[in-house]
C-alpha cells in the first residue's frame, strides 16, 4: 500500500511511536516519494524545534495522546514551508494541532511560574483537552477552546496555532519576542544567533593530561549526508539535525601522506578559528593502503600546558553515525576519514605549531610523528580544510537566523567554489546549496 503525505505513521516515526518494522518502512516510504519525505523532514523539523525551545520532555506522549495521534492524528503536508517567505497556508490534522495546543499549553505554564512574565492568567481553570476529538483544524486560525478562556491564553494560542511560516514572514519582531520569552522562562537567553562554540556545554571538551595521546575516531555514517542530499536535490535546506563529521566525510580528501606507518598514512593541518578568536582547528587525514599492519593508532598529542581541552566537531554520542577506534579502523569499509578538532588554550595563552602532534603509533619504539605550522585565514589554508570549514559553517547556519551566519556562509561558499571548481562533487553541492538558499530568500 502507498504511503501518503498525512499517514499518521509519519508523526509516530517522528515521535519514536513505530516498530523497527513500521519505521523502516516509512523510511523506504520517504526515499520513494518526495511528498513523504518532505512530511517527515517538517514533522522532524517541528519536533527538534519544541525540545529545542522547551526541552526534550515536550515529547513524551501520554497514553491517550499516544492512542489519539496512532487512531485519529495525521501529519503536516506542507508544500515548501520551510521558507519563512512563501506564504503557505498550513493544514494539519489531529496529531499537529495536539503539539500546536500542547506547546501553548506548556509554554504558558512555564511563563506563568515566573513573576510579570504574564500577568493575570488562572491556571485553575486549565481543563484536560479531548485529544482524539480534534478533527481537521486550519491552522491559520486560532484553536478553539470549549471554554471561555483568558485574554492571555487566546493571544497565545492564536500565535502558537498560526501558519509559522506566514506569522514569521508578517510579525518577525512579534517571532522573536516570544522565543525570547521562551528562553527567558527556561533560565536563558535568545539573541538570533547561533552559540559560540567557545560558549557550549563544557561537556563537549576533553581535558588533556601528560603525556596521555587522544584516540583519534574514524566516523562511519551516512544518515546526514543523505538526508542533506535529499533536501537539496528538492531544492530545499536540510534540517538542523545534520552532523558535520558524516557531512564532512561524505566527501574525497587528498591525501598528502606526511607520516607512514604500516599502511597507515596520515596528514595534520592547523587553522587559527574562522569562529572562535584564540581557538585552533586541528584537521587529521587518514587513510589505509591495502596492505596494512594490524594494531597501529592514530593519535593526537597535545601541550596540556598550552591546551586546555579539545573536541572533535560534530559528534555526538548516541547519534546515527558512530566512532570507530583507529586500530581496527582498516578493516572498515570506510577508508580513509577526514576529522576536525577544535583546542582551546590555557588563559593567556598563545597557541602554536607545537601545542599538538600527530602521531601514528604501533607500540612504544614505532611511532611516527608529524607537526604542522598554523594557517593565520582560511585563504592560506588547504582546498579540504577550507571545503571542511565550510561544511561546518553550513551546519551552524541551518540552526541560526542571523544574517551574519548566512553572509559568512556565501562568501565561504565563493571561495569554495573558485578553489573546487574541477571537483565535480563539491562544485554540485555548493550549487545545490546556493539555489536552495536563494529559494529560502524569494
Amino acid at each position: 500500500m502507498t504511503m501518503k503525505a498525512n499517514d499518521p505513521k509519519i508523526t509516530a516515526f517522528v515521535l519514536g511511536e513505530l516498530s523497527a518494522d513500521e519505521a523502516a518502512e516509512v523510511r523506504a516510504a520517504a526515499v520513494a516519494n518526495a511528498d513523504v519525505a518532505m512530511a517527515v523532514e517538517q514533522a522532524r523539523a517541528t519536533a527538534q524545534t519544541l525540545s529545542q525551545l522547551l526541552g526534550s520532555e515536550t515529547l513524551a506522549l501520554r497514553p491517550d495522546q499516544r492512542a489519539a495521534i496512532l487512531n485519529h492524528g495525521k501529519v503536516v503536508s506542507v508544500n515548501q514551508a520551510a521558507s519563512p517567505f512563501r506564504r503557505r497556508k498550513l493544514m494539519a490534522m489531529g496529531a499537529a494541532a495536539a503539539v500546536a495546543v500542547s506547546m501553548a499549553a506548556l509554554w504558558l505554564n512555564q511563563h506563568s511560574a515566573n513573576q510579570g512574565q504574564i500577568a493575570d492568567v488562572d491556571r485553575s481553570e486549565t481543563q484536560e483537552i479531548a485529544w482524539a476529538n480534534i478533527s481537521l483544524v486550519d491552522m491559520s486560525s486560532p484553536v478553539v477552546y470549549q471554554r471561555q478562556s483568558t485574554e492571555a491564553e487566546q493571544d497565545l494560542s492564536k500565535w502558537v496555532a498560526s501558519s509559522v511560516a506566514e506569522k514569521i514572514a508578517a510579525e518577525p519582531a512579534a517571532y522573536q519576542s516570544k522565543l525570547e520569552k521562551v528562553a527567558a522562562a527556561k533560565g536563558g537567553n535568545f539573541d538570533g544567533v547561533a552559540v559560540s562554540r567557545s560558549d557550549s556545554e563544557e561537556i563537549d571538551w576533553m581535558i588533556p593530561e601528560l603525556g596521555v595521546p587522544f584516540m583519534v575516531p574514524m566516523f562511519n555514517g551516512k544518515a546526514s549526508w543523505l538526508e542533506a542530499e535529499l533536501a537539496l536535490q528538492r531544492g530545499v535546506l536540510p534540517s538542523a539535525e545534520l552532523r558535520v563529521d558524516e557531512l564532512i566525510n561524505a566527501f574525497d580528501y587528498q591525501q598528502k601522506n606526511e607520516i607512514l606507518l604500516g599502511g597507515y598514512h596520515g596528514s595534520l593541518e592547523l587553522l587559527e578559528s574562522p569562529w572562535n578568536p584564540g581557538c585552533l582547528l586541528a584537521a587529521v587525514h587518514v587513510s589505509v593502503a591495502d596492505q596494512w599492519i594490524e594494531g597501529v593508532n592514530v593519535a593526537l598529542q597535545v601541550d596540556d600546558a598550552k591546551v586546555a581541552g579539545l573536541r572533535v566537531i560534530g559528534y555526538v554520542a548516541g547519534e546515527s553515525g558512530k566512532m570507530i577506534p583507529s586500530a581496527d579502523f582498516a578493516s572498515a569499509s570506510n577508508q580513509s576519514s577526514y576529522v576536525l578538532y577544535e583546542l582551546k588554550p590555557h588563559e593567556d595563552v598563545e597557541l602554536d605549531g607545537d601545542s599538538v602532534q600527530l602521531q601514528l603509533i604501533f607500540d612504544q619504539n614505532t611511532v611516527a610523528t608529524a607537526t604542522q605550522e598554523i594557517a593565520q585565514s582560511l585563504s592560506s589554508a588547504s582546498n579540504d580544510l577550507q571545503f571542511a570549514a565550510t561544511l561546518v559553517t553550513f551546519c551552524e547556519s541551518l540552526q541560526s537566523s542571523n544574517a551574519d551566519s548566512k553572509i559568512s556562509l556565501l562568501v565561504m561558499l565563493d571561495q569554495a567554489e573558485k578553489r573546487n571548481s574541477e571537483n565535480a562533487q563539491r562544485s554540485q553541492f555548493i550549487q545545490q546549496v546556493r539555489s536552495a538558499l536563494s529559494a529560502k530568500a524569494e
